[in-house]
């Protein structure tokens, strides 16, 4: 149900992004895989719905926030939402957050390529790390939410390098998978709730009330199985 006076476009967005997340944590509570998310915390409140136990679970939330534009981190930033009480992640969790990068003298364009290499590297290594202890497997959640920062504050140069960002990613994260022999296994999802256009005044990023235009509504939806199953499921 739509609510009469809020942005459709936007209402729509945030079913289809909040569904289909619910949807795959439920397949992977189902299979009895670990998972493990690392977003935003304004993107964290649908997490509250997946019943998890304890031990299989590990929630990374970032700070974001849109006020300031000249300081992009915080040296309290990183919350640990639901911290493992097991011992083989205490040890990683203690790395994590002393390499959270806090460097605010950095101009935004340098604090979010921080930021973004430090989501990318992370990733990789808890992925890694879980992937050599669970057998049951382990459901992944990224969000990198730099390119959205990119788009509204650097221009389209700056969200155009960010995609390239988010490219390399990728290739490190297959590369890994082949490296420990489960990529054959593994399925790998890449989209977006929403695109950016660069047409407006200033010549930053917007998609506020321009969601009917084609670069906003339309985004990637990508995935690496050619299974015919899998892809009847995408129609």
């Amino acid at each position: 149900m739509l609510e009469h006076g809020q942005n459709p476009f936007q209402q729509i967005e945030h079913l289809v992004q909040d569904s289909t997340k619910l949807h795959l944590l439920e397949l992977a509570v189902q299979h009895n895989k670990f998972i493990f998310n690392l977003l935003p915390r304004s993107d964290s409140a649908w997490l509250a719905q997946i019943n998890v136990a304890k031990q299989k679970r590990l929630d990374i939330l970032l700070w974001e926030s849109w006020q300031d534009e000249s300081n992009l981190l915080t040296n309290h930033s990183l919350e640990f939402k639901i911290e493992p009480n097991f011992p083989y992640l205490r040890k990683l969790k203690e790395q994590i957050k002393h390499s959270y990068p806090t460097d605010i003298s950095q101009t935004p364009l340098m604090q979010l390529k921080t930021l973004s290499q430090w989501v990318h590297t992370t990733s990789l290594s808890v992925i890694k790390h879980l992937l050599q202890t669970e057998t049951d497997g382990i459901c992944a959640f990224i969000h990198d939410p730099t390119l959205e920062f990119l788009g509204h504050w650097c221009g389209e140069q700056a969200y155009r390098e960010g995609i390239l960002w988010v490219d390399e990613y990728l290739g490190r994260l297959i590369a890994q998978l082949r490296e420990l022999g489960v990529y054959d296994d593994t399925l790998i999802l890449v989209t977006a709730d929403h695109g950016m256009i660069f047409d407006t005044e200033d010549h930053l990023g917007d998609h506020g009330e321009f969601y009917s235009r084609s670069e906003v509504k339309y985004v990637p939806f990508l995935f690496n199985k050619k299974s015919a199953h899998f892809q009847s499921h995408c129609k």
